[in-house]
């Protein structure tokens, strides 16, 4: 796939992602799969779906559907050091603001849904990197739980 397909192609994905993150359907989608399907037991968070160029972690329906050469930038989870290249330490989660948090979004809304909606299966929740230099900021459980507060923001563990 030539360079300038790859970059219109990707252009169009992170115009979609915007437009699903204002209208917030992700977290629609994820709650009426909570709702809908009874037999699910298993949700699996994972920022390393991507994996490799070419090399998917995991072969999403849209992974699947990528054009057969699609070149695009590999997402990653943790912050790395422009000047060494290491992972950054994170940053201590109530200290953090509402940008930093939601790169995070898909794990805060899968640990609020879960506690939050009634009846669901779900027995087992993973976090997975894959042993990537990316993941969950484990920080975000460094804290007390928080009572009285009722927020998208603010439950529970602070998310």
């Amino acid at each position: 796939m030539p360079l300038k397909a790859c970059w219109k192609y990707y252009q169009q994905l992170l115009d979609d992602q915007r437009s699903i993150i204002r209208s917030e359907d992700d977290e629609k989608a994820f709650l009426y799969g909570l709702e809908r399907f009874p037999q699910l037991r298993r949700v699996t968070v994972t920022p390393a779906a991507h994996g490799w160029l070419f090399t998917p972690l995991y072969e999403t329906p849209m992974i699947r559907a990528f054009p057969y050469g699609f070149n695009y930038p590999i997402p990653r989870g943790w912050h790395y050091d422009p000047v060494d290249s290491q992972v950054a330490e994170p940053l201590p989660w109530l200290e953090a603001t509402d940008d930093y948090k939601e790169l995070w979004r898909g794990a805060r809304i899968v640990l609020r849904l879960l506690s939050q909606v009634e009846k669901h299966n779900v027995s087992e929740l993973r976090f997975d990197s894959k042993q990537l230099h990316t993941g969950l900021n484990f920080l975000i459980f460094d804290q007390p739980l928080v009572t009285g507060q009722d927020s998208k923001a603010d439950y529970s563990v602070k998310l």
